[in-house]
């Protein structure tokens, strides 16, 4: 068995070989006694699920040979709060509509022998704007990105510094870009350090950002994949890291990757350095020593707190004048 399995009725299966996991999809809303609207994943003995998932049955799951492009049909019209018409795509955990979606029922996906489209069957009259009860639909050459430059260097206590600000992003067959992730995939310190983009509607144009710290996952979104090309590399171009720890890792991994709604870049890596600073002890309240010569005098009314000495010892001194 694969766990506890699921509440209801799966429908399609797909082994994803190149990233050693099952795929499932159907008319369940737990996998493995976790939320799983319709859609999870078996990998590494465990079920993992995409929180926002689908609002009714997924009927059909495929995906790309290298498992980076998950195609989903079935009866759903919403994943979340995005409308997304009975026929999908999955790209690192985000999930988008392909075009106008379809009519009716998705039944039957399947990659095409030259690897060149994504073949659709079911109950439909019209999938993607056009007449059809079967389709072909193109598979979108994936956008790439470029000049990422060298490692970034941060210093503990510092600014936030830019960690890719020369990036390109370039797609040769879409004016327009759907999502991006950027992760700190090591060195990662939770609830400490962050990424972020400094985003305007003037520049930027509709794009949002939502940052997981638990995970150090920054989620860029553009509702309807709207923003351009040239939005998409300015809000890249943005995006800095800061950490507020005091006793910071001295390296982390950030990964970088793009989709247009069809199809995800080449994740990118780009390492990040950080200077750790030898802050200086503090001392605070008013000492207090009462005693004779030649006595072992107590000293009392002060407290000593050190941020980044952890468990090591701190010494301090104690001078008097004679008197």
């Amino acid at each position: 068995a694969l766990g506890s399995g699921f509440n209801d009725r799966a429908f399609d299966l797909h082994w994803d070989a190149a990233n050693n996991r099952l795929i499932a999809g159907g008319w369940f809303t737990t996998a493995g006694g976790q939320p799983a609207n319709r859609i999870a994943f078996w990998q590494n003995n465990a079920w993992t699920t995409i929180p926002s998932g689908f609002n009714d049955r997924v009927a059909a799951v495929t995906a790309t040979p290298d498992g980076g492009t998950i195609f989903v049909g079935g009866d759903f019209t919403a994943s979340g709060s995005t409308p997304v018409s009975r026929i999908a795509v999955v790209q690192g955990g985000t999930i988008s509509p392909i075009g106008a979606g379809a009519n009716n029922t998705v039944e039957a996906l399947a990659i095409s022998p030259n690897g060149t489209s994504v073949l659709a069957m079911g109950t439909f009259t019209n999938i993607g704007g056009k007449a059809a009860r079967i389709a072909a639909l193109p598979l979108s050459a994936a956008p790439v990105l470029g000049n990422l430059g060298g490692a970034v260097t941060f210093t503990e206590n510092g600014a936030a510094q830019p960690i890719v600000p020369t990036i390109t992003v370039s797609d040769s067959d879409s004016t327009t870009l759907a999502s991006a992730e950027i992760r700190i995939n090591s060195g990662l310190q939770a609830q400490q350090d962050r990424l972020t983009a400094a985003l305007s509607s003037g520049v930027t144009g509709n794009i949002a950002q939502s940052w997981d710290g638990a995970t150090g996952t920054l989620t860029l979104t553009s509702a309807g994949a709207q923003a351009t090309l040239a939005q998409w590399q300015a809000a890249l171009r943005t995006i800095t890291f800061q950490t507020l720890s005091e006793a910071p890792n001295p390296a982390r991994t950030v990964s970088l990757s793009v989709s247009d709604g069809a199809a995800r870049s080449v994740v990118s890596q780009k390492a990040v350095t950080v200077q750790a600073v030898n802050d200086a002890p503090a001392f605070s309240g008013a000492l207090v020593v009462n005693g004779f010569r030649g006595d072992a005098i107590p000293v009392r009314g002060f407290a000593l707190a050190d941020v980044d000495a952890s468990t090591a010892a701190v010494q301090f001194t104690i001078s008097t004048a004679e008197g």
